[in-house]
């Protein structure tokens, strides 16, 4: 008896269930894996920056340094959001919205970094305190071998996932941030030009600033854009009734 077309479809080796949605769920599944631990090993290796980094600032006194400190402190708040808004995603794919808010979250965030970095500097411009430029050099040096590592990671996963590329927008300031503090700290060292630390600490915010404006522009389009339809809490929970009978008929034809 030759076969349908539905049973020959559910048969492929290389296709999943379709689920009334149209959504490959396998497909979905994967991708949200492969996200998750992208930003897993991103948040692992900020966090350990950031252990040294905050020692450093503390040594050397750098306001620059721990503004990239605290500027780390929000980029691993913003990825947790970025990995619960995958494993929500990953459980039920057709919600793609809760993942554009994470996004606009995480660029709201990096405006408050600016201006919290912004007025740090305006408080340290009238009260300046003496900066020692060796442990600032290393800890500008050990943030940009590790920002720029997680630029190529998540750089090369972020094309179309807007939440992704938030993500590699905060992880871009913190390389200009890295960048900033090599410049200062080798200032102070070499010239003593103490007032280097505060004027890196104010590009890096208005860089940071800079940078959060499309991500929320482009969030908020997309979030005004209508939703195909409206997505109960308890489906972002537990798999989707259709994806769990589809599921079963496909391992009964197979």
């Amino acid at each position: 008896m030759p076969r349908s077309p539905l049973n020959a479809t559910l048969n492929k080796p290389d296709l999943a269930p379709l689920c009334f949605c149209g959504v490959n769920h396998q497909v979905a599944g994967f991708s949200s894996e492969r996200k998750m631990r992208v930003v897993s090993i991103a948040m692992l290796s900020l966090s350990l920056l950031f252990a040294a980094e905050w020692g450093m600032a503390q040594l050397s006194g750098s306001l620059s340094l721990q503004a990239d400190a605290g500027h780390l402190m929000t980029d691993l708040s913003a990825l947790l959001i970025t990995l619960g808004a995958s494993w929500i995603a990953g459980r039920h794919p057709g919600n793609q919205r809760l993942e554009t808010l994470a996004a606009l979250v995480n660029a709201l965030g990096l405006l408050v970094i600016a201006l919290v970095i912004g007025w740090e500097g305006v408080e340290r411009w009238r009260s300046p305190q003496v900066v020692m430029g060796l442990p600032m050099l290393a800890g500008g040096l050990l943030g940009l071998g590790v920002n720029g590592m997680n630029l190529w990671l998540l750089g090369r996963n972020s094309q179309g996932d807007l939440n992704l590329r938030a993500a590699y927008l905060h992880t871009a300031s913190d390389a200009a941030s890295s960048l900033g503090i090599l410049l200062a700290s080798l200032s102070i060292h070499l010239w003593h030009l103490q007032w280097m630390d505060v004027t890196v600490s104010w590009l890096v915010a208005g860089l940071t600033g800079l940078s959060a404006l499309p991500l929320i522009r482009e969030s908020l389009r997309q979030l005004r854009q209508p939703a195909p339809a409206e997505i109960p809490l308890h489906s972002l929970l537990q798999p989707s009734l259709e994806a769990q009978i589809f599921g079963k008929r496909s391992d009964r034809l197979q």
